[in-house]
């Protein structure tokens, strides 16, 4: 099996690793329990979080350096460096609140088995929160259509270390098969010109101006056998 690729030019200083997506915010809200965050980064999303009430907060993040530093800012609770793809959890089955994976399942070689492996972490009645980048947005499509380019570049959607790509139906069918039961699905769209497209197109031309779509699920049981892999 594989690993995640992640991209070890980026300085570990750099804002690519401090990001913070509040667009995610929002479905937390009233949040007091544990959670873990897939890919964390400098922990800004878990800094967030126990600031307003979480419980618990534990970070996984793959690339050593960055997981140190947050580890030494002692900011969250615990921080773990691992493989996720190749590496067991250490996390207890059924104890976790909710679990993050914002914009890191694209990363993945199988992220339908990391999924698999996820839900097995979560409390019954727990959540998954995340974000997947939108590949049918007009600048990949448009490039692809007209140019005969599917050019890749350091970050973005088609970032060089993208390994599965996305588009609302393929994001929506990836967590119901994982055993996920999708209560939002919703487009990110920012920027004037996209905000344009979408008001005057009436919301119908919003697939190509979506950027990512962000997502709340609640665990259930899984469909085995319907994952492609």
């Amino acid at each position: 099996m594989g690993s995640p690729v992640i991209n070890q030019k980026l300085d570990a200083q750099s804002g690519y690793y401090s990001l913070f997506r509040s667009e995610l915010t929002p479905f937390f809200e009233g949040f007091d329990g544990s959670v873990l965050d897939v890919g964390c980064g400098s922990g800004e999303l878990l800094k967030y979080l126990k600031k307003q009430g979480a419980r618990r907060t534990i970070g996984l993040e793959m690339r050593s350096d960055v997981a140190d530093a947050l580890r030494q800012s002692e900011t969250v609770d615990e921080v773990l460096s691992l493989d996720i793809e190749a590496e067991d959890l250490p996390v207890p089955p059924e104890s976790l609140d909710a679990i993050v994976v914002s914009h890191v399942l694209e990363h993945m070689v199988n992220p339908w088995r990391v999924l698999r492996k996820l839900h097995r972490c979560l409390k019954s009645d727990g959540i998954l929160i995340g974000a997947l980048p939108n590949v049918r947005h007009i600048s990949v499509v448009g490039n692809l259509l007209l140019r005969g380019r599917w050019q890749y570049t350091e970050s973005g959607i088609l970032d060089v270390t993208h390994l599965r790509f996305f588009t609302r139906h393929s994001a929506a069918v990836l967590l119901h098969s994982s055993g996920f039961a999708v209560e939002v699905l919703k487009p990110e769209i920012s920027g004037p010109r996209a905000s344009f497209i979408s008001a005057v197109s009436l919301g119908s031309l919003n697939d190509l101006v979506t950027y990512a779509y962000n997502f709340r699920c609640r665990k259930v049981d899984p469909a085995p056998g319907s994952a492609p892999m």
